[in-house]
């Protein structure tokens, strides 16, 4: 079962160049994903979900997150590995 919503936003390297380009600070993109989830619509692109916040569309995948203490996957978390459109 996938987590309900992300808890963490973990960067690509096309992610960060992309927002540093658009002049959008990592807590702007950060909380739009992390609010905006559960009003997310399905992307069509690689990522599988988008939030639009303001002007900018962010796209995104929801990945299973690994305990440090068990060192498995597990589903009781999730994070965003997002890039930005």
């Amino acid at each position: 079962m996938m987590p309900d919503a992300p808890r963490i936003v973990a960067w690509t390297d096309h992610a960060l160049a992309k927002a540093h380009l658009l002049g959008i600070t990592r807590i702007d993109v950060e909380d739009a994903v992390l609010e905006g989830h559960p009003s997310r619509s399905k992307n069509t692109g690689a990522a599988d979900w988008l939030v639009v916040s303001g002007r900018f569309a962010i796209a995104y995948t929801i990945l299973p997150t690994v305990t440090s203490s068990s060192l498995s996957s597990s589903r009781s978390g999730g994070r965003a590995s997002m890039e930005m459109r």
